[in-house]
């Protein structure tokens, strides 16, 4: 405010030339401009007054020819300096009391800036400003100072600042203060003066400021001072908080305390304060197997320490105390930490029946403690590790599955299987079990190369122990089949019917004509270490449908039926014909079955090469072909093809 204002508005162009006004409100306040080149200005000087804040200056300008003219704004702030602060508020307070203190700032533009402080340190907590704009041009600000002086605080200045970089400057400020004058009334009180804590626990001190507030405290134990800032134990013991805080209270806190409390130039001293700390004993260990098989004497270790005076100390299972005859206790006197020291050993052993209870260790100290101190272990009483084997022989087809079978008793950890004393790895998907929790063993799709001796070893991480022997032979599925369906034998001969047996049979049978062969005499074989059947001296009695039967005890099977034929017996006879001779061989066929169709072949040898002339007789008869009948001379063989009455 009062400073000179000049507005010039410019125009560029225009023909004919453009005039130029500054309107206010809509009122033309300068239509005066100049012509110059081309250019058109208007320049508007005024000095700033307080009706000008906020005040919108708008220039237009037309030359007759734009329909409506052009125009442009300017808006004007005018800042204001705030009116000189005041300061109200007491000058004269009693040392520790809450007081308030108010700064008024009126009349800036814009909104100035306040703080207040004691000589050159300026207050942050307990002081507030509240800042409102008055009329749309102005702003006042009030600061609020509550705040509770010390005598250290006396003879002080109390400051307040206005601030207002607009019109004062960035590092200027308008000033007020008052002269404080602070009255000591200073008072502290030691409610305690002796303090038993106890070990592990806090003690406080406790020192009271009744009059006045604490600007020093200073604590010494045996007239020693505390450094407290050193000691993360110690809390407290400052003029924040003068009761002094000893956490985790140790026997060597035992002493003579002091405190020595300050308020500007006044001190106060406190009576002697007497601490006499008791220890509570550290929480006891119980050591010891939380595992043991029943009927094992075991042994458990309880130590307590720390504890003064004397801590009592017992065992149990349950609700039930062991006596002397069961326990030992042992206590010592440690000078180095001005404590206890109790051991109490337990030599015992558990059946079965204290499987799943709990083994206790109690520590009774009635003078730091209401309840005793326990601490406890959970018993596991195994049943003694053993194993039986159910079966210790297993015959198993090939393909088929076999569960090798053991009974264990106790609790074990682990199982292991042992095939031929190597290590199995029952993971693989070709077995199944062999676990704590399935001890047999499964064996899938069996072949011959899972026979062999197995044996099953368990442990429960103390115990170890080993099934029998276990035998698994690989049995294959019994089998028989032919090597040949047909045999046709000359009469007199041997013939052997030879069979393929796969498995392992108990009984082998041979049957002719479904009837059972009684290898005796001319039949011999049809056993298990030769089932082939052998006949020798073949007659034409011998002809018929053979059939070997075998089982095992559980299977029976049968080979495909075996034909046996026997040829004829050889007649020779010489005939001479002529000049050469032919030795005829002839057969003696009987009961041949027309019906069966069967072929007969006559072989004939000559004694010389001539055999151009061969013929063939029937009955005296020269045979001649027919339908069905064959003569074929240079093997001297007749065929005769389906045999008939006739033949």
């Amino acid at each position: 405010m009062g400073d000179i204002v000049t507005l010039t508005c410019t125009v560029y162009g225009g023909s004919p030339p453009p005039t130029v006004k500054w309107f206010v409100n809509d009122a033309v306040i300068d239509d005066t401009s100049t012509y110059t080149g081309g250019t058109t200005h208007n320049s508007y000087t005024f000095t700033a007054v307080e009706t000008d804040h906020h005040k919108v200056f708008e220039c237009q300008t037309a030359n007759g020819v734009l329909q409506n003219p052009l125009s442009r704004t300017q808006f004007i702030r005018v800042f204001r300096s705030p009116n000189p602060p005041t300061l109200t508020g007491p000058t004269t307070i009693t040392t520790g009391t809450l007081s308030k203190w108010t700064c008024v700032s009126e009349e800036g533009y814009p909104a100035q800036n306040m703080s207040m402080r004691l000589g050159s340190a300026s207050f942050g907590k307990g002081f507030t400003t509240n800042t409102r704009l008055v009329g749309r041009k102005s702003y006042t600000v009030i600061g609020t100072l509550y705040w509770a002086p010390s005598t250290l605080n006396d003879k002080h200045m109390l400051y307040c600042d206005v601030y207002h970089k607009e019109t004062l400057g960035p590092n200027n400020a308008q000033t007020v203060g008052l002269l404080l004058s602070v009255k000591s009334n200073f008072t502290i009180k030691t409610p305690r003066l002796k303090y038993e804590p106890i070990t592990g626990q806090s003690a406080t001190l406790v020192v009271e400021v009744i009059i006045g507030k604490a600007t020093k405290v200073s604590w010494y134990k045996n007239n020693n001072l505390i450094d407290t800032a050193s000691n993360s134990r110690y809390s407290g013991g400052n003029y924040q908080t003068p009761s002094l805080t000893i956490n985790r209270v140790d026997l060597d806190d035992a002493g003579s305390y002091m405190a020595s409390v300050t308020e500007g130039r006044d001190k106060r001293n406190t009576s002697i304060i007497t601490v006499s700390p008791k220890a509570t004993p550290a929480q006891p260990t119980l050591t010891g197997p939380t595992s043991i098989t029943a009927g094992t004497t075991g042994s458990w270790t309880c130590i307590s320490h720390g504890a003064f005076p004397l801590q009592t100390m017992s065992m149990r299972i349950g609700n039930q105390i062991f006596g002397s005859n069961d326990m030992s206790i042992y206590s010592q006197y440690e000078p180095a930490v001005m404590s206890f020291r109790v051991v109490g050993m337990l030599s015992w052993t558990p059946y079965i029946n204290h499987d799943g209870q709990t083994l206790f260790c109690d520590v009774t100290h009635p003078e730091t403690l209401n309840n005793p101190q326990t601490v406890s272990l959970q018993l596991t009483v195994r049943t003694p590790l053993s194993m039986t084997t159910p079966k210790t022989s297993y015959n198993t087809e090939v393909t088929k599955q076999v569960t090798i079978a053991v009974d264990i008793k106790g609790n074990p950890t682990e199982i292991r299987w042992y095939k031929n004393n190597e290590l199995l790895i029952t993971t693989s998907n070709k077995y199944s079990g062999g676990t704590s929790f399935v001890p047999g063993l499964t064996i899938k799709n069996i072949s011959v190369s899972d026979a062999g001796i197995y044996v099953c070893e368990a442990t429960d991480g103390t115990d170890t122990v080993r099934s029998s022997i276990i035998q698994l032979s690989a049995k294959i599925p019994l089998s028989v089949r032919t090597t040949k369906t047909f045999y046709n034998t000359t009469e007199t001969r041997t013939v052997t019917l030879n069979v393929v047996i796969s498995g392992t049979p108990t009984n082998i049978f041979w049957f002719k004509n479904n009837d059972l062969v009684v290898t005796s005499g001319r039949f011999s074989g049809g056993t298990i270490s030769m089932p082939a059947l052998t006949i020798q001296n073949v007659s034409m009695s011998d002809a018929g449908q053979y059939v070997l039967e075998a089982t095992d005890g559980t299977v029976t099977v049968k080979t495909r039926p075996i034909f046996l034929s026997p040829i004829g017996m050889l007649i020779i006879a010489m005939i001479v014909l002529r000049r050469f001779l032919c030795i005829l061989p002839l057969f003696k066929f009987s009961n041949i079955d027309r019906k069966q169709s069967k072929a007969i072949v006559l072989v004939g040898q000559t004694t010389t090469s001539q055999t151009n002339k061969l013929k063939s007789m029937h009955g005296f008869k020269k045979i001649r072909q027919r339908h069905g009948k064959t003569i074929k001379h240079p093997e001297h063989t007749l065929h005769i093809l389906r045999c008939d009455d006739y033949d």
